[in-house]
């Protein structure tokens, strides 16, 4: 009972104290001093803020209070802010000032951000109990502007990002913990990550993001950011925005009229991959994979219906089961199949992960590179990768494609062999730093009638070994075609026998 009197004491009190103009002293609202400390200014806020609710407080100026409450909080609360307007006066209401968020939007979430709350019984009387400084679900998945910047944002070319800004005292934040760790626990294992910012301990970040509202949800794909605009929660929502924030096309559709035409794409330097549904809408699971493997392997979906019974008879797919085929250049067979009744996405990845190259890929980039040739920390393990020296011409396609087939005959293991081409004028200073080697072709017949072979191998990431194929990749014809393979063999056998460098 004391409680309550002191409580309606302090209701009289700041009844004269808040103001809805627009020129107003934060002080005031929060009934502290100047001298106050955070601790006092939070205390002041928590006890001011359960009788000024408007969904406790029916009062009909009960909403302009709690918002002007808000805002002199946000104010206090910010460093900077409160400087500035110790020394000048100037608070958001000040013309030219910096847009602050806008907290008459509270009640966008449509509950009752009390139900959380409990009260209980003690010696002094009803106290409520509110745990807002207890670690919770935000306070595990909390990250800085620092490791937004470095790490969130870097990961977001990969995976999409699920972003909530909360803080302190938010009672929307507090009521809807529970459901935001349920959109953890069902979109985190697809693919999605996830992860909280506060807004008032990173307020810089907050701004330049044009966070609004508390809870403020926004997605972050390939580094972009984009707010969530739905006035309502809830997982279709939030798995359709996801879609949304997704690049378009990364899944196509296709049918017995195209899938051809698809899976002969594979120019594009890109391994193709079909999934196989009897649903016809594409999964986000499908949509997240796509998204993460795009930059290796190009993604389709087939309905398995009358519209694809040729491709479910030619691979031999059983349409009731969900599947994923994998091709390389060769689009008669599938280099992997997986037919399940529920495609797990960790499967997907370990199995895409294992084929995410063509038979014969174009080395394009540093980062193929050291995927496809890494460095070997085991002297008796040595790791070959064959690079056929080419250009970007239709001729040179015939010898690429005979490449190919000696790859086929015969069967190395990828775990030892890796197989792969280039263009020479788009990588010029690759190419010239292995033709300092005495037994280097002269740099003019690189790319000439006959192409060249070079095999290299990895002890440090910054030092390459190599090896250049005597008279080069000669298939003129059928005889000198069955020399060069077995020059190839010959050279091979001796490299990975050999430890020495």
């Amino acid at each position: 009972m004391h409680l309550f009197v002191h409580l309606m004491s302090i209701v009289v009190t700041i009844g004269t104290t808040i103001r809805t103009t627009d020129a107003y002293n934060p002080y005031e609202v929060l009934n502290i001093t100047r001298t106050a400390s955070i601790p006092e200014i939070k205390k002041s806020y928590r006890l001011l803020a359960k009788l000024l609710h408007p969904d406790r407080n029916k009062e009909k100026s009960a909403e302009n209070k709690f918002i002007e409450l808000n805002k002199a909080y946000e104010l206090l609360m910010d460093p900077e802010r409160r400087v500035l307007y110790d020394k000048s006066g100037v608070t958001e209401d000040t013309p030219n000032f910096r847009s602050r968020p806008d907290y008459s939007s509270f009640k966008r979430f449509d509950f009752d951000p009390f139900d959380t709350y409990t009260f209980t019984s003690g010696s002094g009387g009803q106290q409520y109990h509110f745990n807002f400084n207890a670690p919770n679900t935000y306070h595990k998945m909390t990250i800085t502007a620092r490791a937004y910047e470095n790490n969130v944002i870097p990961a977001s070319h990969s995976r999409p990002y699920l972003i909530l800004f909360y803080g302190d005292l938010c009672f929307a934040c507090l009521q809807m913990e529970t459901y935001w760790q349920k959109i953890v626990t069902d979109l985190e294992p697809l693919g999605v990550g996830f992860a909280t910012i506060h807004s008032q301990h990173e307020s810089k970040l907050a701004r330049k993001l044009s966070v609004q509202t508390l809870p403020y949800i926004m997605s972050l794909v390939e580094g972009e950011p984009r707010a969530y605009r739905e006035p309502q929660i809830s997982l279709p929502n939030i798995v359709e925005f996801i879609r949304k924030s997704l690049p378009k096309d990364l899944v196509q559709e296709v049918t017995d009229s195209n899938y051809e035409q698809f899976l002969n794409g594979w120019h594009d330097n890109r391994v193709r991959t079909l999934f196989v549904t009897e649903e016809s809408n594409i999964r986000l699971r499908y949509q997240l994979i796509a998204y993460e493997f795009r930059e290796r392997i190009a993604f389709a979906h087939v309905t398995g219906n009358e519209a694809s019974r040729q491709i479910l008879t030619r691979y031999r797919v059983d349409p009731k089961m969900n599947s994923m085929l994998i091709f390389n250049e060769d689009i008669t067979r599938t280099t992997a199949t997986l037919s399940v009744f529920e495609l797990k996405p960790q499967l997907m990845r370990d199995v895409l992960e294992s084929n995410k190259f063509l038979l014969l890929p174009r080395l394009a980039s540093q980062a193929m590179f050291d995927q496809l040739c890494p460095t070997e920390s085991v002297r008796s393990r040595r790791r070959l990768c064959v690079v056929l020296v080419t250009n970007n011409r239709p001729e040179h396609e015939p010898k690429r494609e005979a490449m190919r087939e000696y790859m086929r005959e015969n069967n190395y293991p990828k775990e030892r062999f890796r197989f792969m081409y280039l263009y020479e004028e788009k990588q010029p200073e690759f190419v010239k730093a292995l033709t300092v080697a005495s037994n280097a072709p002269p740099a003019a017949s690189l790319t000439g009638p006959t192409l060249q072979v070079v095999v290299l191998w990895r002890r440090q990431s910054d030092r390459v070994f190599y090896e250049w194929l005597p008279n080069g990749w000669d298939i003129g014809d059928s005889k000198r075609a069955n020399e060069t393979k077995a020059n190839l063999n010959t050279l091979l056998t001796k490299l990975v026998q050999n430890t020495e460098e």
